[in-house]
């Protein structure tokens, strides 16, 4: 990297942290009035390498998890809270041989809980592998093969109400299965290209990235809820999740340029349920940059 660039992405951070400290209380308290798309904050886990962050999970609770692929077969992740400011890692573990590259998760909870990984292909002629991971040791104790047919990546996963849901950024279909891999249901989304998938009480976030960059709520039976759009600098979409519910509010990691983790308002209220179109204007600019 040119020196001058490489200082200019450091002030930018040290820009970025000083301003996201002296704002964060403001925008936490404005944050559930902040029109849909508004990036209302943003971090970055420490320790993820430049492959990382890839997916995206929260517990339920408190605790979030987060992919690092630091290279095939080597897929670390993190567990880690985040308090409206900056994000704790507050343990780790590296996934077994066997999970190639992670490229979305979902976290079941319990204990101590089970968390999903969307492996990518080894093979266009074989079918993409969720594996089941023990949340506290990183063991495997499950695996099973994608609802999608052979060459299709799995890019969301989302743990909602006794349900894991699958989607894809190359199909517009959203599967519901069953904790051991079983479909139970599926729908047809407005588009493919769906680059995460979070859940938020009994609906679903499908989250896409280049060349749409927009978010769009559907109930989990497939009936459209809202949508809108969102400027995340033009960078990768790598995973989403919901966390802090009462902010309303979902979180989308990025694994290109800056490599953050985005945390949007949602509150379909302001438009009264009613579905609201994406368009290019309607992309707000990042308030940390």
């Amino acid at each position: 990297m040119h020196p001058d660039r490489e200082v200019a992405i450091k002030v930018r951070a040290l820009s970025r942290n000083l301003i996201a400290k002296s704002l964060a209380a403001t925008l936490a308290a404005a944050a559930a009035a902040a029109a849909p798309g508004q990036i209302i904050s943003s971090f970055n886990v420490p320790g993820v390498s430049l492959n990382g962050p890839r997916g995206l999970a929260f517990d339920g609770a408190a605790e979030y998890a987060v992919a690092d692929n630091r290279g095939p077969n080597r897929v670390r992740i993190s567990r880690f809270v985040y308090d409206g400011e900056t994000a704790s890692v507050k343990s780790h573990f590296n996934c077994p041989a066997e999970v190639y590259w992670a490229m979305d998760l979902a976290w079941r909870p319990g204990t101590p809980g089970r968390i999903y990984v969307a492996d990518d292909l080894t093979s266009p002629l074989k079918r993409a592998k969720i594996f089941v991971l023990d949340a506290a040791t990183g063991a495997i104790t499950n695996k099973f093969d994608a609802p999608f047919k052979a060459g299709v990546h799995v890019n969301g996963l989302a743990w909602a109400a006794s349900y894991l849901y699958a989607s894809s950024y190359e199909s517009a279909l959203v599967y519901r299965l069953d904790f051991k891999g079983a479909v139970v249901s599926s729908f047809a989304a407005a588009h493919a290209k769906n680059h995460g998938l979070a859940a938020a009480a009994s609906n679903l976030w499908l989250v896409s990235g280049r060349p749409h960059f927009d978010a769009r709520e559907y109930t989990t039976g497939g009936q459209r809820v809202a949508s809108f759009a969102f400027d995340v600098n033009d960078e990768y979409v790598g995973g989403a999740c919901c966390g802090r519910p009462s902010l309303q509010s979902i979180f989308v990691s990025t694994f290109t340029g800056e490599r953050y983790v985005y945390e949007l308002a949602t509150d379909p209220r302001e438009y009264g349920g009613v579905a609201v179109e994406p368009t290019s204007l309607g992309r707000v600019k990042a308030l940390f940059r």
